[in-house]
């Protein structure tokens, strides 16, 4: 009785066995899927274990209507392990091929003291096929996240573009970025008798997602500008433009068009200058519609009412250190025109009878020498020095947008002020976030403040 019990246990151990080889094996292939993952560590120096880390899939960005400006797609990248390598020139004669990377530039990754070697990224489908029927000792293929752009240049300076280490380095990419990322998961493993990477038991090897972002910009509309302000570049020979639209109600920043445009599917391909976002980076004399903002000022501060006739003393102006001229000479203008006809003469002196400090404040309030609020990355506040600094030639220059620079951005949020009664708001170009698996959180809303 005691040999038969025996004989059942001994089966039984050698099932059990059998089990746990067959878990091994299971844990062990998914270990060297990680292992080779091309955003894990290495072996923690010093240490048995070493840490593996796995980034979050990288969010999407979309437009108000949920068009995707941006998302991440998993592409082959062919990696060696060149200590595996048996035939290191057939290897490399045979990958020229395939990949068309010169044989001796892929000799060299071939004899690398590494443990991992990144031979070309984001292959097509049929190199990756050849690859795999090539079955080359040390040469193994992995899905790598790649961001892809449906929508091209539309938006793609806003949006920006991440660099080959799945970093935000412009626009949207980088403010955003590391909501996007999400949070990098690490676990520990070991390694076994070949220096494979095998998980501790207990522990769940799979990482996050990141966030994903919803913008103000409609997509239809971001088209629509982007049109017009093609053609408007194209009637003029101008060297580049920038249009903007903006709900004066939200400071929603609609459609946000650049000339030349920029492709971030292609961004290799782009100077870093040429990738920037000229409506946040750029900044400008802004000329005469500066004088709508003081007109709307002086009314305000009641230095002058609407049906007031202005001396615009026959076309000049002596101030000192300058004369002030009009393209044409006015006798007497009201406000209305003083707009109208663009008087120089005329803005000079509503300004000077606001006085160069009430000036100055009203021109920050409108929003303009500051950034706007948005933390563009590399956005510039423009030019407005202070007003202790001015000359009377200064000011006069100022009234009508001379010695003084703005971004596109300031002067819509300006310009929507005043269309929006006097109420300067803040403009918004992340309209809320995500996570996964939960609903929408609106971001917040932008600063508003009475300006005239």
């Amino acid at each position: 009785m005691r040999s038969a019990d025996l004989s059942r246990t001994t089966e039984r151990i050698a099932v059990v066995r059998l089990v746990l080889a067959a878990a091994l094996v299971l844990i062990g292939a998914r270990a060297g899927q990680l292992a080779t993952d091309p955003r894990a560590l290495d072996r923690v120096e010093g240490q048995p274990n070493t840490q593996l880390r796995v980034p979050a899939t990288r969010g999407a960005i979309l437009d108000r209507n949920g068009r995707q400006f941006a998302l991440s797609v998993d592409a082959p990248s062919v990696y060696v392990v060149p200590k595996e390598v048996r035939e290191p020139r057939r290897t490399a004669r045979k990958l020229s091929r395939i990949l068309g990377i010169s044989e001796r530039k892929l000799r060299k990754r071939l004899a690398m003291k590494s443990n991992f070697v990144f031979l070309a990224r984001w292959i097509s489908d049929d190199a990756k096929q050849q690859i795999l029927a090539a079955k080359l000792p040390g040469v193994g293929i992995v899905p790598e996240p790649k961001r892809i752009y449906p929508l091209g240049r539309s938006a793609g300076s806003l949006v920006g573009f991440m660099n080959v280490d799945a970093e935000g380095v412009r626009g949207v990419e980088k403010l955003e970025h590391e909501w996007l990322e999400g949070s990098i998961k690490s676990y520990p493993v070991e390694r076994d008798a070949r220096g494979r990477k095998l998980p501790l038991p207990g522990v769940d090897p799979r990482a996050t997602v990141g966030g994903d972002v919803r913008l103000t910009l409609d997509a239809v509309m971001q088209a629509a500008a982007e049109d017009a302000l093609d053609r408007a570049v194209s009637q003029h020979e101008a060297s580049g433009g920038v249009l903007v639209a903006m709900d004066p109600r939200t400071g929603d920043l609609l459609a946000v068009a650049e000339a030349p445009g920029f492709d971030p599917n292609r961004f290799r391909k782009s100077s870093f200058a040429e990738s920037r976002s000229r409506s946040f980076a750029d900044h400008s004399e802004p000329g005469s519609v500066m004088k709508a903002f003081l007109l709307a000022g002086a009314l305000e501060h009641g230095v002058v009412t609407l049906d007031e006739q202005i001396d615009c003393e026959d076309g000049a102006l002596k101030v000192p250190g300058k004369v002030i001229r009009d393209h044409e000479p006015y006798d007497r203008l009201d406000l209305a025109g003083i707009l109208a006809h663009s008087s120089n003469i005329g803005a000079t002196k509503v300004a000077y009878r606001l006085g160069a400090e009430r000036h100055f404040e009203l021109l920050r309030a409108f929003g303009f020498g500051t950034h706007s609020g948005i933390r563009f990355p590399e956005e510039s506040a423009g030019l407005l020095r202070n007003w202790e600094r001015w000359q009377p030639v200064d000011h006069a220059n100022i009234a009508f947008g001379q010695g003084m620079n703005v971004t596109a951005i300031q002067l819509a949020a300006a310009t929507a002020a005043l269309a929006n009664g006097g109420l300067w708001r803040e403009a918004r170009l992340v309209d809320a976030r995500r996570s996964p698996g939960l609903p929408w959180t609106p971001a917040r809303p932008g600063a508003m403040r009475r300006v005239v």
